[in-house]
C-alpha cells in the first residue's frame, strides 16, 4: 500500500497485492512479484486449489487512495481506493477468486477444507525522500468492504474487515461437501483517517495464502 501526505492536507496509498498458495502443508513457490496465479494438482488425492488475487497474469496489482484534508478535518472520513488491475463492479476493487476441489470426483459425501488467509505484519514505510522519515504506518489503517456474496451461503465469503497486522489473518475457513467450491469476492479498499501522520509517501504490501489442510 502506498500512502502520501502533502502539506499535512493529502496522502495517497497504495496497496501492493502479493498471493502464495500453499497445498496439504507445501509451499508451491516463493513469494514473487513474478506470478499471480498458483495451481496445484496432488498426485495421491487428485486435490486442485487456485487462488488468483487481481490480475490473473504477472502484475501485482496496486491499490491508490488519496485522502485530502476535508476527509480528515474537521471530521474523519474513510477514503476509499482505487485498484489499477482489471474493472471490477463497484468499480475500483479487487477480485479474489478461489477454487478448490478434486478432480474427476464424482463422491459427493466428500468433504474439503479451505482456509485462506492475509499478511499484513509489515506495516507502511516512509517513501524515501518523501518527507515522512522513518515514520511506519500499521496496516490496521486499512480496511475493505466485500462484495459479490453468494446469495445462499454468503457467510462462506470474505467479509467486511480491516487488516489486523497479523501474519496470518484469517479470511474464510469453509468446509464444504461434495468435492469442490469456488469463491469470487471484489473488495473496495479503505483508509481510516482517525490518525494524523507526517506528510509523506507511504508504501506496504500484504500478501494472500490459499492452504487445503
Amino acid at each position: 500500500m502506498y500512502l502520501s501526505y502533502l502539506n499535512h492536507k493529502n496522502k495517497a496509498v497504495v496497496l501492493c497485492l502479493g498471493k502464495t498458495v500453499m497445498v496439504l502443508g507445501l509451499w508451491l513457490g516463493l513469494i514473487s512479484p513474478s506470478w499471480a496465479l498458483f495451481t496445484f494438482s496432488s498426485f495421491l488425492s487428485a486435490r486442485t486449489l487456485t487462488l488468483q488475487v487481481g490480475s490473473p497474469n504477472s502484475t501485482i496489482d496496486r491499490v491508490t487512495i488519496d485522502v485530502s484534508g476535508s476527509s480528515i478535518a474537521p471530521t474523519a472520513t474513510s477514503v476509499n481506493g482505487t485498484s489499477n488491475g482489471p474493472t471490477t463492479t463497484p468499480a475500483g476493487g479487487v477480485e479474489i477468486r478461489a477454487y478448490m476441489g478434486y478432480t474427476n470426483n464424482t463422491n459427493t459425501s466428500i468433504t474439503n477444507a479451505f482456509r485462506l488467509t492475509v499478511n499484513s505484519s509489515v506495516g507502511l514505510s516512509c517513501v524515501t525522500g518523501s518527507g515522512c522519515g522513518t515514520t511506519n504506518i500499521p496496516f490496521s489503517a486499512i480496511g475493505w468492504t466485500s462484495y459479490n456474496h453468494d446469495p445462499t451461503y454468503s457467510t462462506v465469503d470474505i467479509q467486511d474487515n480491516k487488516f489486523t497486522g497479523a501474519t496470518a489473518q484469517s479470511l474464510t475457513n469453509i468446509v464444504a461437501s461434495g468435492g469442490s467450491l469456488t469463491m469470487t469476492n471484489i473488495l473496495v479498499f479503505k483508509y481510516n483517517t482517525t490518525t494524523i501522520y507526517p506528510a509523506g509517501q507511504y508504501t506496504g504490501r500484504v500478501t494472500y495464502t490459499a492452504t487445503l489442510p
